[in-house]
Order: structure tokens, then sequence, then C-alpha cells
């Protein structure tokens, strides 16, 4: 019998949260259980909203942002093998979806219950949305609901990938629904024997759909959009690299999608020249006329490449490259029409096991599971596209466990979180102490992954000349609880920051208010 030990690496990309304070103040601690794990969903007036959600139950709280109290704290049974699909707050309502498989009818079910913002109270249970027949096959991906919903939380859309294995076809259905749960439009898509995968949906204050659509057995993914203005129609952009005339020795990959405050549907990729990751190419689109507003090829210059280089890279004289990792980008829209860019790296490492016996079949087991947490990069794009500047934030935080979920439970904390405002850009994350003394970009950067030895680093980044400083985030601290990064909720620019602390079985949650100038 022969025992073999290798590593897995999955190269991820992680969506950085974002924020500055000039001043916290913090409720009281309280007690919970220690898989209390609340995600902030909602700020209105003087109160926010939260829910924490288990295969059991559903909690649902409302918080008095004066003081961080609770105003109520309500459970509420979810049955048995209904998921959890989306929460959101809108109309004086919180609007919660779960789907099932109904085996008396045989159909994909969703629907939503809705709760009252001021009380709890529940106003109306098992609202259905959508009944499709299906097989309750899941090994063969028999049905897969997904909802999304715009940032102002006054459409939502609820979309079923269903296969059916009788049939051998694939249906995808879209149902667009407005605060008040009226069904706008529904259409259905039938992609035979392929499968549809829908990427960085995105839904304007209109309703109109943005989203990139790849068919299995096709010819590559596609970005689209259902306009509002006209009926919902599916309008293909036919963005390929000939109509972008990007260099024959060039490619684009990894498409990051969003709207600017002019409206314009915005295309963000990596830039790749003689197979080298050299910059990221910027598109902009009118949606109304579907015309490319700007299109600009943005290469990294030397300033940005050497925050990249190694002591021993510099000492050797040896160039280097950006890493590749920087794929996702979380954009925060500019009020000028520019775009920034918050892109970081996740790596993680799944160690197993082979063990293979005489008649040669093999068996796995895992025996660790490990999270890498990369370099941040911040990005500048003027209203025209032009990459005014690139910044590299230095992170190494990592995390490793034989439990499988250990990693996941720690991604609120191993994480960042940073807002614009008064033309600054600010980064913070837990660090460790010594990399504070760090007077270079090539200064190796010390591992960090105990949050008891925690500190919280602040970068803060001039919006006009891209010039960095950082220090210690000494408000950021509390020596009770430890900040979650990933948890921290802004509903709009230069609005108050709702965060949260813990540690153990404590709790507490805070507001952060922005200098201003």
């Amino acid at each position: 019998m022969k025992r073999y030990l290798f590593t897995l690496i999955l190269i991820l990309s992680c969506v950085q949260a974002t924020v500055y304070a000039q001043k916290i103040s913090w409720g009281k601690a309280f007690a919970a259980d220690k898989s209390y794990s609340p995600i902030i969903i909602e700020e209105e007036g003087d109160f926010f909203y939260t829910y924490d959600y288990s295969s059991k139950e559903l909690l649902l709280e409302k918080f008095d942002k004066k003081n961080s109290s609770a105003v109520y704290s309500k459970k509420y049974e979810i049955p048995k093998r209904h998921e959890f699909e989306l929460i959101a707050v809108a109309d004086k309502k919180v609007i919660v979806f779960f789907s099932f498989y109904d085996s008396k009818k045989s159909s994909a079910e969703i629907y939503c219950n809705t709760y009252s913002t001021t009380d709890g109270v529940i106003l109306e249970s098992n609202h259905t949305i959508s009944s499709v027949p299906s097989e309750d096959n899941r090994d063969y991906n028999g049905y897969s609901f997904s909802v999304y919903k715009s940032d102002d939380n006054k459409w939502i859309l609820v979309t079923n990938r269903l296969y059916t294995k009788k049939e051998d076809v694939n249906k995808t259905y879209f149902i667009l629904l407005n605060e008040k749960l009226s069904k706008i439009f529904e259409k259905t898509e039938n992609t035979g024997k392929d499968r549809l995968i829908l990427d960085d949906m995105i839904i304007g204050n209109d309703g109109s759909c943005y989203f990139q659509k790849t068919i299995t057995g096709g010819d590559g993914t596609k970005l689209v959009s259902l306009d509002a203005d006209k009926s919902f129609k599916e309008y293909e952009y036919g963005l390929d690299e000939a109509k972008l005339k990007v260099p024959q020795n060039a490619s684009i990959r990894f498409p990051n999608i969003a709207l600017n405050k002019k409206g314009e549907l915005v295309l963000v990729s990596q830039y790749v020249k003689d197979r080298v990751f050299s910059g990221y190419f910027f598109v902009s689109i009118d949606t109304k006329t579907k015309k490319i507003v700007s299109s600009k090829i943005n290469e990294f210059d030397d300033k940005l490449v050497n925050q990249f280089r190694t002591e021993r890279e510099i000492e050797k004289g040896k160039k280097t490259k950006v890493p590749e990792y920087f794929t996702n980008i979380h954009f925060i829209a500019k009020e000028d029409g520019g775009m920034i860019g918050i892109t970081g790296g996740v790596q993680r490492i799944i160690t197993q096991t082979r063990t293979t016996n005489q008649q040669g079949f093999s068996s796995y087991d895992q025996i660790g599971d490990a999270v890498i947490y990369h370099n941040v990069m911040a990005l500048n794009f003027s209203s025209d596209g032009t990459l005014l500047w690139a910044n590299r934030i230095p992170r190494y935080q990592s995390y490793s466990s034989r439990r499988w979920w250990a990693p996941r439970k720690n991604a609120d904390y191993l994480s960042s979180f940073s807002v614009l405002t008064n033309d600054k850009l600010y980064i913070a994350y837990h660090d460790h102490l010594s990399n504070l003394a760090l007077k270079s970009d090539s200064e190796r950067v010390k591992g960090f992954r105990m949050s008891k030895k925690a500190v919280v680093e602040l970068f803060t980044i001039d919006l006009k000349t891209g010039q960095k400083d950082k220090r210690q985030f000494t408000e950021g601290t509390d020596a009770e609880t430890f900040l979650e990064p990933a948890k921290a909720f802004q509903k709009s620019q230069n609005s108050d920051m709702i965060i949260l602390g813990s540690k153990k079985t404590k709790f507490k949650f805070g507001v952060m208010s922005f200098a201003k100038s």
C-alpha cells in the first residue's frame, strides 16, 4: 500500500470590503453563543438591522445607532430542507427568501416571508415567487436558485437554473420583482444540454440587469443586459478583442463590471501582453445607445512594479512582475464618473493524503486546510478610463487548521475594510506589530495569523497624488473584542459605518464617524 502527500492550491480572488474613522462609539458588550455570526444588512435613520441563520432558525435583530443596543431580537424557525437565499430591507419590511423542493408537487419552489422593521412581527409568510416542475436530483444539480438585489433594495432578481434528467434539458428562469414584490417581467431560456452560467450580476436603479453570461459548449463569455426601457429584451454587447482593438500580442482576461455615477457600464479586465500580466484594460459603455464611450489600455509603470520587488531582487538587480492573483475587483464609484478599484489575492491550500490499495484504487483524506490572504492593490481610474495611479498595500495573513470550516470562519477576521471620503482612500486590516516598522515596500512582510497579537494598520492614500501613508489605527482597537473587518457596513460614501467586534462569546457593535474637511 502506497501513501502520497500532495497539496492542492486554488487561486481565488478576494473582494475587499471598505473605512476610516475619526471617532468610534462602541456599544456595550453582550454575551451570545460562540456560533453567533451576525451580518449587518441595512441602516435606516437611527437604526440598523442584522441577521444570522443556521439550518434550523433565522435570527433578526434591530439596533439603535445611538448606543448600539438591541431594540429587538427575534428568532424564527426554518423548516427542514428549506434553503436560505437572500435578505433585503425595503418598503419598511425585512424580506427573506427561501427555496425548497416540494416532493408532493414535484416542483422547485421559492418563496419569501416579510417582517415589520418596526417590531419584527411577521407580516406575510410563504409568499410564493416561483413554482417550477422539477426532479429532486441533487446529484445532477436538479435546480439552483440565486437571488440578487439592487443597491437601493428596490429591485430583486430571482434566477433558477433547472436541469431535467428525463428530458436532458437545461432551463434558466428569470423573474424581476419590485420592492412591493410585484412581478415586473419573467423569461425562460432553454440551453438544451448546455448549462447557462451567470456572473457579476448588477441591477441598476431602473431595474435593468447587467451580467456576464457563459453557455457551456458555446463561444465564450458574453456581456449582456436586460434593459428596462426596452421591455427587458436581452442585448448582447459583443465586446470581443477585435472590436476592442486589443493588440495581436496581447489579450484580456478576468473581466469585472460595474456602473459608474454617470450610469455607464464599466468593464475592467486584466491586460496580458506577451503572456505577462501587464496592466488593466478599461472600457465604458453608454447603456442607452450601447456605444463605447471610452477604451483605454493602462500598462503598469515601473513605480508600481517596483513596489513588488523584494530586497533580494533589488540587491541582485532583478526585475519582477505584478502577481496574477489580482483578478476580482471591488469598485467604488467616484462622483466625477471615475472608479476606485480594490483587488486582492487569496490562496487556499488543501492538504490531503492519497492511499492506493492493491487493486489500484485510491482514497483521499483531508488532513489540512489553509488560507493565505495576499497583497491588496488599489486602483484609481479617471472618468475616461485612464489609470491615474495604482498602489500595493503589503499584506500577508494566514490561517490553517485540520478542520475544513475553520479558515472560512476566520475569513471575517482576516480581511480588510476601506472607504473613499474627502479625496482620500483609507484601507485598514489586522496586521503583525512588526510590520508597522517597515519603511519600504521591498521589505519582507511578516506573516500574521493570531488574533490575540493583532494591531490594526491603516493606509491613507491621497486620491489626487496616489501618495500613501500608514500608521497604527488605535481607534479601531478595543480591549474587549477584536474587530471583524468583513462585517463592516457603510450605506453610502461619507456616511457612518457600522462595525462589529467579537471575542469568543462576547460581542459588541459600534459606529464609526468619518473626518470632515
